[in-house]
């Protein structure tokens, strides 16, 4: 998976989960806005690319559309768009790591509060 749809991904599950259980961090949600306006104005409102990004907004735990959205980034070859990879980092620099250093997903799209990663820990 590219380095664009993994960090999406993960980002699109961390703010998800924020809204159901725990506030999403103000870091989480800032990056994730400028990496967005990043493709808004790179690729267009109406593009495929911006178009998959809100359908995996709106359905993070939807494998098929991590899907499309990985072929979406491939099409318009935002994987080789400097600035963009450069969003993509610092997005992900701001996701919590949970669970040995994983991402907030150890399942694509399925996000593990950090009680959850330990089983050992309760609540």
């Amino acid at each position: 998976m590219d380095p664009i749809t993994s960090t999406v991904a993960a980002a699109t599950a961390c703010l998800a989960a924020g809204t159901e259980a725990v506030p999403a961090d103000k870091a989480v949600r800032e990056a994730y806005a400028a990496l967005k306006a990043i493709v808004r104005r790179r690729y267009g409102d109406e593009s495929n690319l911006h178009g998959a990004m809100e359908r995996l907004e709106r359905q993070p735990k939807s494998a098929r559309r991590r899907k499309s959205f990985a072929e979406e980034v491939m099409a318009a070859k935002a994987a080789q768009n400097p600035e963009l990879l450069a969003a993509a980092q610092r997005l992900l620099a701001t996701l919590p790591e949970v669970d040995q250093g994983r991402s907030p997903t150890s399942a694509p799209g399925a996000a593990i509060p950090p009680a959850a990663a330990d089983p050992t820990k309760g609540p």
